[in-house]
């Protein structure tokens, strides 16, 4: 995964997640749920749980969790 971040203000103004994952929608997802958010480690993670709750059932937790350790490291 590549994913480019631009912030202003302490704040995700844009982000674009490059991936060759089989979860089209996961990406789209985790795109629109990280525009806005606080740019450090409690608005990255907020932002991959809520993007987890509204694909709950769809297969993607694990791979969500996974690039939200990945992240916030």
């Amino acid at each position: 995964m590549d994913v480019n971040f631009e912030a202003s203000g302490g704040k995700i103004t844009d982000v674009k997640v490059f991936s060759d994952s089989l979860y089209p929608q996961m990406i789209e997802e985790v795109q629109s749920s990280l525009r806005g958010v606080s740019y450090d480690k409690l608005g990255v993670s907020t932002a991959i749980e809520r993007a987890k709750q509204r694909l709950a059932g769809t297969g993607t937790e694990t791979h969500l969790e996974e690039f939200k350790d990945w992240l916030v490291k």
